[in-house]
């Protein structure tokens, strides 16, 4: 977006470099992800100025943990798997990606090891954290959070990591080098008839009526919890693998056109799973306004992560880029599952009709996504939504112009989020 200044530039820089310097990844000892790099980075992005930067910084810095000691040995290509999941690892993380990465370039190193071993279901684990944090650094071009998000990725705990196909590590000499393709927003959003808006909105559908997944419903406890327990019920995981299995198997992902459209695919289960969940059976409030759905905090992190799917497809082999879109969909049905199956009611999100005071312009305009963004900073406390309002923004840009209504459902969507305040349903 317009607004980025050299100024500007120059602050979140120090600020990031702080950050890397003093902070750990997660700042309690449950595994609460430190998210001082995304608010900084999204603020950045829609305009913030320096004052705006600093104040985000403080707001976050005042609950980091320090960086944990540094394990001895340290971690290596030869014991690299041995302290997996555990978070106090996590600066002898960093320094191995971070040695990875001097070596090799970002690339390269996401290559690798993303696609070794376990490290996948690492990725998409943690609630999405480690694939949002190494695509901020992979968009903004900036080897520290990728390493970060690396690093981030080895410590973090996936319940359904059984279930993510495991990779054969692979020497980064052995890497197949990409086809030097321009891969511009236009040929992204090429017109492909393969693409079903319904392929994963009918998966959740099935989900929601399988009295198979009823015991997660009476689970006690947090999202956490919830997604445990449907990994270790081997009869749920089955029924749900069986729900997925035609989406991976009877849809062609040989080439770039398939692989953007399995990827328009899972945007729009995200879109909608987000936004058109969580309506009541009422549809206006006392004051006879419209009622924001209760958005779903989980859900909202798969509609985030998305976003970074979109970044890092173009930089992928085929084959990586289809395996890290076929993760992301078996993590959002898991959270879906774990969420409490809501029911998505399109038509009562494309009937949404919100009464945001928008541009004061009279200019004709159909959406106002510059005042939405200038909207979602304003909460200083609250670094997803303005998260969350890019990822629908980037709905608008990609497939606008289509005539299937997803561009209109993700404006419909940024209303209803800025509508509930960015408060979300847990």
């Amino acid at each position: 977006m317009p607004g980025i200044s050299a100024k500007t530039t120059e602050k979140v820089a120090q600020l990031l470099e702080r950050n890397h310097r003093e902070h750990h990844v997660f700042f309690n000892d449950i595994g609460f992800t430190n998210h001082l790099v995304h608010h900084l980075l999204v603020a950045y992005a829609f305009g913030s100025d320096e004052v705006a930067l600093e104040a985000i910084f403080d707001q976050h810095a005042a609950h980091q943990r320090p960086m944990p000691p540094a394990l001895d040995p340290p971690v290596t290509h030869a014991n690299f798997e041995d302290h997996l999941n555990n978070r106090d690892a996590y600066t002898s993380y960093l320094a191995f990606f971070t040695k990875e990465i001097d070596a090799h370039g970002v690339l390269d190193t996401i290559r690798t090891w993303v696609f070794t071993g376990s490290m996948l279901a690492h990725v998409v684990g943690g609630a999405f954290h480690p694939l949002i944090h190494i695509g901020y650094g992979v968009e903004f071009s900036l080897p520290e959070i990728v390493a970060e998000g690396l690093a981030m990725a080895a410590c973090a705990t996936n319940s359904l990591e059984n279930y993510v196909p495991r990779w054969p590590g692979i020497d980064i000499k052995e890497l197949l080098p990409l086809p030097l393709a321009q891969h511009t927003i236009e040929h992204r959003c090429a017109q492909d008839l393969a693409v079903d808006r319904d392929a994963l909105l009918g998966v959740m559908h099935a989900i929601r009526m399988d009295a198979v997944f009823d015991f997660v419903d009476a689970e006690q406890g947090t999202q956490s919890v919830k997604l445990r327990a449907l990994g270790a019920n081997s009869r749920a995981m089955r029924a749900l693998l069986s729900y997925l299995g035609p989406w991976q198997t009877e849809k062609p992902w040989m080439t770039r056109d398939n692989v953007n459209s399995r990827y328009k695919e899972l945007y729009t289960a995200c879109v909608l799973a987000y936004g058109a969940s969580g309506f009541d059976n009422d549809t206006k409030a006392a004051d006879d306004a419209p009622v924001p759905p209760a958005i779903q905090f989980f859900i909202m992190h798969g509609l985030t992560s998305s976003y970074f799917v979109h970044v890092l497809i173009p930089h992928l082999a085929i084959h990586e880029a289809a395996a890290l879109i076929e993760a992301h969909a078996l993590m959002l049905l898991g959270h879906y599952i774990a969420a409490g199956r809501p029911a998505i009611q399109v038509d009562r999100l494309m009937q949404y009709a919100s009464r945001r005071t928008l541009s004061s312009s009279s200019a004709p305009i159909t959406q106002d996504w510059a005042t939405l963004f200038k909207d979602a900073l304003a909460p200083i406390d609250n670094e997803h939504l303005p998260k969350t309002i890019r990822a629908l923004a980037l709905g608008q840009l990609l497939y606008g112009q289509e005539t299937d209504g997803l561009g209109d459902a993700c404006y419909k969507a940024a209303l209803a989020t800025l509508d509930a305040h960015g408060k979300w349903s847990f």
